[in-house]
């Protein structure tokens, strides 16, 4: 769990515990008296408000009856925001939607080609996640045309146009999209009936594959986490190999789909744990992009730390390194919304 004190005494850090309630209660200890705001981040459910939301009892119902519904919000982030509520009743509490930035998405980028009745009656449409981290760090290139690529354990695209999501990678779920850690990203639909039919395996055991045992890990059968992948490639393990290059090869896939729906691409960001330190990956994902003016310095991208750009002067589109700061965006949104609704402060 990381946290973020703004105003005051700077205090900021990671709590590293598997019990979620226990570490929301740590961190009730490690702050100073008289917290005023806090800002929570909610996966999703934006949808239900319009807007990020002070809490309370009502709207907490709402966002269990949706996460009970959807699978999308977990219950487990609710848990946390009713146990830091009760550890400070008289500060203000504010749900800020991660997916909330995706709300400019055009209808033909939000929907599925499904029967009408299955957006309409049941909500099934491209929701998108890691909005906090896009928006983060695309508001520095504001108005320009921006693909932002947020790639960690979890990983996403979005496609950027005067500062609004037009297009982003994950859908309904964090499933579809890249190969991440341990998720397969996009497969064909096919495949989940062979799995269910063909293959007689439970859905529960499709789900749990696919999100669980797919993706780097599945590919090499070494590890979800990236460096352990990586390491095991340069020792010339063949199948690590194979999982960095279609790793790469999905990055490098949706960012020229994103130029084309941009009609363009200005800047290119890479934020994320990957994204961020790893040099293989941006070269890898960059290769053979030239024709949309992409090119990277290779002593650049090398050396690059925090934000700095690593393509060459002169060049059609600017790459970027830069870290999202996600608790900025929730710090911001959680004042405009206290302040805008009757009795906070």
């Amino acid at each position: 769990m990381k946290y973020h004190l703004f105003d005051g005494v700077p205090l900021s850090g990671v709590i590293d515990t598997r019990d979620s309630a226990g570490a929301v209660r740590e961190l009730m200890e490690r702050l100073p008296h008289g917290v005023e705001l806090v800002g929570h981040r909610v996966v999703n459910g934006y949808h239900l408000f319009g807007d990020a939301v002070v809490l309370d009892d009502s709207h907490m119902t709402q966002l269990r009856d949706f996460a009970r519904s959807s699978g999308i919000t977990t219950h487990y982030e609710l848990d946390n925001i009713a146990v830091a509520r009760q550890a400070l009743p008289r500060a203000t509490h504010v749900a800020v939607f991660d997916s909330a930035f995706h709300r400019t998405l055009p209808r033909e980028a939000f929907l599925y080609a499904l029967p009408w009745d299955q957006y309409e009656a049941h909500g099934i449409r491209r929701w998108g996640f890691h909005g906090l981290s896009h928006e983060s760090v695309s508001e520095a290139f504001a108005p320009r045309r921006v693909v932002s690529c947020h790639l960690g354990n979890g990983a996403s695209i979005c496609a950027i146009r005067d500062g609004m999501s037009v297009d982003t990678s994950m859908g309904f779920t964090t499933l579809e999209g890249l190969a991440m850690g341990s998720r397969a990203g996009d497969v064909d639909a096919g495949v989940v009936f062979d799995l269910l039919i063909r293959q007689g395996l439970a859905p529960t055991v499709v789900a749990e594959m696919l999100t669980k045992r797919s993706g780097l890990l599945g590919l090499s059968g070494v590890s979800a986490d990236f460096r352990e992948v990586a390491r095991a490639a340069a020792e010339g393990h063949e199948r690590a190999r194979i999982a960095i290059a279609v790793y790469c090869y999905r990055v490098r896939k949706y960012i020229g789909a994103y130029a084309a729906a941009l009609g363009g691409i200005d800047v290119l960001v890479f934020t994320g744990g990957i994204g961020e330190h790893s040099g293989e990956v941006r070269r890898g994902a960059t290769a053979e992009l030239g024709f949309l003016g992409i090119t990277v310095d290779a002593a650049r991208n090398a050396a690059a730390e925090g934000r700095c750009r690593i393509s060459p002067d002169g060049a059609k589109a600017e790459v970027w390194v830069a870290p999202a700061n996600e608790e900025r965006i929730i710090s911001r949104e959680a004042r405009r919304v206290a302040l805008a609704t009757p009795g906070t402060s």
